[in-house]
């Protein structure tokens, strides 16, 4: 910790009104040693100054790694879009798999009651054709609140209908 420095004037020597020649050299010896010592304490505080600041850069460069590792890779190419399917789909998952232990047997990792139930091929059209009707309908209200919030930006008011934009109903 560094020590407090004094006021220069509080520092300063005192020269009096009624010295002589021989006091005068003697004030310029203790001057001279005076400013001696207070560069040697600002070299001491710059010191301690540089290497608080080092201290502080590592610990940022430490701070800007792990924040940068938290964050995950990067250009992980999923948007919000596609993370939220993935978690839509994963529901799904679990939900057929709650129900099927609710069916009886409880759920196994080869599915109900340890067999391995194969889909019909209905069952993998329907299915398919919920899922694009799901994707078509998300699309579309994205397309939606996208276009709404383009045409309020530009006329700070609502659009005539919601399919046709600025054409009247």
């Amino acid at each position: 910790r560094p020590k407090p420095i004094a006021s220069p004037a509080a520092l300063a020597p005192r020269v009096s009104a009624c010295t002589t020649a021989p006091a005068m050299s003697g004030d310029a010896d203790e001057a001279a040693r005076y400013a001696r010592l207070q560069i040697a304490r600002w070299k001491s505080t710059v010191g301690e100054v540089e290497a608080l600041l080092g201290n502080c850069l590592h610990a940022d460069e430490k701070l800007e790694e792990l924040s940068r590792r938290c964050r995950g890779p990067e250009g992980s190419g999923k948007s919000d879009l596609e993370s939220g399917q993935e978690a839509f789909v994963r529901s799904r998952m679990q939900m057929a798999a709650a129900a099927a232990a609710s069916a009886g047997g409880g759920p196994t990792p080869l599915g109900v009651g340890g067999t391995v139930k194969t889909k019909t091929q209905k069952e993998r059209k329907m299915e398919l054709l919920e899922l694009r009707h799901e994707l078509a309908k998300t699309t579309l209200s994205l397309e939606v609140d996208s276009s709404i919030g383009d045409h309020l930006s530009e006329n700070n008011s609502p659009p005539t209908s919601p399919l046709n934009f600025g054409k009247p109903r």
